[in-house]
């Protein structure tokens, strides 16, 4: 369990700094690997398929032996 709030953690971590454009302050938009790592774009969408994600596997996990 401890593992899947980390990578939920890690995932809204990405997301936020999307939303508040670090990849600008940074100064790596012109960087393939930190835009394929970071990401561009805000969306809600993606944090509401992260939660439900991990919540899958939260839920997969308790009811496989």
């Amino acid at each position: 369990m401890t593992a899947l709030i980390a990578v939920l953690l890690l995932s809204y971590i990405i997301e936020f700094s999307q939303l508040a454009e670090l990849i600008d302050y940074l100064h790596l938009r012109e960087n393939k690997a930190a835009r394929l790592i970071l990401g561009t774009s805000f969306s809600w969408s993606d944090m509401i398929a992260y939660t439900l994600g991990i919540a899958f596997c939260a839920v997969a996990e308790k009811c496989i032996p």
